[in-house]
């Protein structure tokens, strides 16, 4: 993955705008990533989520606290977990929280990062297998939770909203 390309990446201008940008630099449906900014965080970006288990395996790694806190939480609008920083090419998982925490561009650049990190889950967002993108964001027990149904109404609300007329 080409990191450097993602952090050029210009976000600028309002929400959508941005949305729309990533979206174009991703080739994907820009519903989709609203869609997913809605189901996992309801639009919030300060949102986090803690990982009991997470930040115990991460301590049992070796992992500072302050560290293991950071791998343990899941952050933002698109509530990506700290444990993957390397992944997606974060130095430290500092960085990665530096860069989750901050405005709506960061984020958006992080989850580009991310989907791009994650082998087919950014064919999965382009052709909206809602089954495939809900694996790869809650895991295998995805179908407990109705994650993908949910994934693909929150989609179909995003897009109608994107494409009313402006009057």
């Amino acid at each position: 993955v080409d990191f450097a390309k993602i952090d050029a990446l210009q976000l600028d201008g309002d929400a959508m705008q941005q949305i729309q940008t990533t979206a174009d630099y991703l080739k994907i449906d820009p519903a989709v990533v609203a869609g997913i900014m809605e189901i996992e965080s309801a639009n919030k970006p300060n949102a986090t989520r803690r990982e009991p288990h997470v930040v115990a395996r991460s301590l049992e790694k070796g992992y500072s606290r302050d560290e293991a806190e950071i791998m343990g939480r899941s952050y933002g609008y698109f509530q990506i977990l700290g444990e993957g920083y390397r992944m997606m090419g974060y130095s430290s998982p500092q960085e990665f929280k530096s860069a989750i925490t901050g405005d709506l561009g960061s984020q958006l650049k992080v989850f580009s990062r991310f989907v791009q990190a994650k082998p087919g889950m950014l064919t999965s967002l382009r052709s909206k297998d809602w089954s495939r993108i809900a694996y790869y964001y809650n895991g295998a027990g995805f179908r407990k939770n109705n994650y993908d149904n949910k994934l693909r109404s929150a989609y179909a609300k995003a897009d109608s909203r994107m494409k009313k007329p402006v009057v």
